[in-house]
């Protein structure tokens, strides 16, 4: 069986991964546009020590378009593929409830946690727009 902190044989947090992290550009301007978009929506940007990560969850519905998002986001992700997360009450337990992915932490998802979180509370910087 796989383990999830390792990929390609090496660990998370190997320096191997590590640098690969740190080495990736920042995001594309057609990455950020869809990013902003979805962070006014549904996404969450959370903090990682210094840096913050993207938290991507949609409804059992939307499986195309969070399997859409991977892909555009996949250069940012440790995980290879979409998780699933079961439904655990009400009339469809055991089906799947949402389909979800992180990124890894990086600086330009910062500068976003910056510009739309104060206290760790999201909120619209009218100034930003």
């Amino acid at each position: 069986m796989k383990r999830k902190d390792t990929r390609d044989g090496y660990h998370y947090n190997s320096n191997c991964w590590q640098s690969h992290f740190k080495a990736l550009p920042a995001l594309k301007p057609e990455l950020l546009e869809v990013l902003v978009g979805m962070v006014l929506g549904d996404a969450a940007l959370a903090k990682q020590g210094s840096s913050s990560h993207v938290k991507f969850e949609q409804g059992y519905k939307q499986k195309a378009f969070v399997y859409h998002l991977f892909e555009l986001f996949k250069d940012y992700c440790f995980a290879e593929q979409v998780a699933e997360r079961p439904e655990l009450r009400g009339d469809r337990i055991g089906q799947i409830k949402s389909y979800w992915f992180r990124t890894v932490a990086h600086q330009s998802f910062t500068e976003l946690h910056t510009l739309f979180y104060e206290n760790k509370v999201k909120f619209v910087n009218l100034a930003f727009f």
